[in-house]
């Protein structure tokens, strides 16, 4: 199953990673109109952007984990339902990632 630009994005709102496209497009690296330009010229997520995108989200991955060792008892769950989150979009990022590469 693809995975969309506009899908990440989503969930990077979702999970307020960025609050807005110009935040997303910085927080890989891009110029703040990247999101909006990509998306309005219907251009499709590169397998570069997509290991960008791979990276950022394994690199919040692993603070979140360090960060639930450091959080107080009443504060674990939230992080650990994030972690859940962000679990699934690897995995479906890296799936898309692992469906463009030569066999």
């Amino acid at each position: 199953m693809t995975i969309t630009l506009k899908e990440i994005y989503d969930e990077f709102l979702e999970l307020e990673m960025v609050s807005n496209q110009a935040d997303f497009s910085e927080f890989l690296g891009k110029k703040p109109s990247w999101y909006s330009s990509t998306v309005s010229h219907s251009r499709g997520i590169t397998l570069d952007s997509l290991c960008r995108i791979s990276w950022r989200l394994k690199n919040i991955y692993l603070a979140t984990l360090e960060a639930i060792i450091e959080a107080e008892e009443e504060d674990v769950e939230a992080f650990e339902n994030g972690l859940e989150s962000l679990q699934d979009l690897i995995g479906r990022v890296q799936q898309e990632i692992d469906g463009r590469m030569p066999s």
